[in-house]
């Protein structure tokens, strides 16, 4: 799902790198802790990046915190499964742990515990039910032919409130969905329909210059997912630290959150809705 995103230096000395949200900070700078990005998606295979928290200094290694030799396992309360980590250049870092014996159901709670020397952390999160998206819109850019703009709509469920994230994937250019620029949005009533401005994500894997609307000239996958509320708020304040984090007016001075126990990070069992959206020609090109 995720390996994006620039840094976010909010106040604190001690940096903490989440694959998917670039730095954060995190307190203790004496004291590292491990770093969990997990996720599985329903009818999916979970994925973990395990790492280890470090103090934004120039001579330490990244590859040191990559934690390669961690014992990770995930349960749904009836199989407990030992991932297997490996490289893998679809993910930043390159390094993943995952099962091909385990897929995602909703309605099951599952449990990742990740371990490796003094780090150990554990995080459980409840799979919902995929979202209901009753319509997606696009419209050629004003401004621009290779741009488009793309909206969701999504029908909130019974068991409200229901909360909802969206990542994104430029086929070209992304190896797997990103989270996308404010791509929160929460149901309070049953059956209401909540629509959503659909931006791209920021992948720390793409080097070329990042333009934050859809681009229209390649295919690009939509992935709407309905989240657990940690990790709705996990993301809303990753929106505000990404968003605002670089200004000298608004200064954000708050932890990212999340539901990992003994570290830092999120795991999100997440009902998941694919839409993919085709390139569609450009007017100005040539037949």
């Amino acid at each position: 799902m995720t390996q994006y995103i620039k840094k976010i230096l909010p106040a604190m000395a001690l940096i903490v790198l989440l694959p998917c949200a670039g730095c954060i900070e995190a307190p203790e700078p004496e004291n590292p802790r491990g770093v969990l990005e997990a996720w599985i998606d329903s009818n999916g295979n979970p994925v973990v990046l395990f790492t280890a928290s470090f103090v934004d200094d120039d001579e330490q290694s990244m590859v040191d915190k990559v934690i390669r030799w961690g014992h990770v396992r995930i349960t749904d309360g009836i199989d407990t499964i030992i991932m297997t980590g490996g490289p893998n250049r679809d993910f930043y870092p390159p390094y993943r742990y995952t099962t091909y014996a385990m897929r995602g159901v909703p309605g099951r709670t599952y449990t990742v515990i990740a371990s490796w020397k003094q780090y150990s952390v554990r995080a459980q999160s409840r799979m919902p039910e995929p979202p209901d998206v009753v319509e997606v819109k696009e419209m050629p850019a004003a401004d621009c032919d290779t741009l488009r703009e793309v909206t969701v709509s999504i029908r909130a469920p019974q068991d409200v409130p229901a909360y909802y994230h969206v990542s994104t994937q430029v086929m070209s250019d992304d190896s797997s969905p990103t989270p996308a620029i404010l791509g929160c949005a929460r149901a309070d009533k049953p059956g209401e329909i909540v629509t959503m401005q659909v931006y791209r994500g920021k992948s720390r894997l793409n080097k070329k210059d990042f333009v934050p609307r859809i681009p229209s000239n390649t295919d690009v996958k939509v992935r709407v997912e309905r989240v657990e509320p940690d990790i709705y708020q996990f993301w809303m304040n990753f929106n505000d630290a990404t968003l605002f984090g670089g200004s000298m007016l608004v200064t954000i001075n708050k932890p990212l959150g999340g539901n990992v126990e003994g570290g830092y990070g999120y795991f999100s069992a997440q009902g998941v809705t694919d839409i993919l959206l085709p390139a569609i020609a450009s007017p100005t090109a040539s037949p």
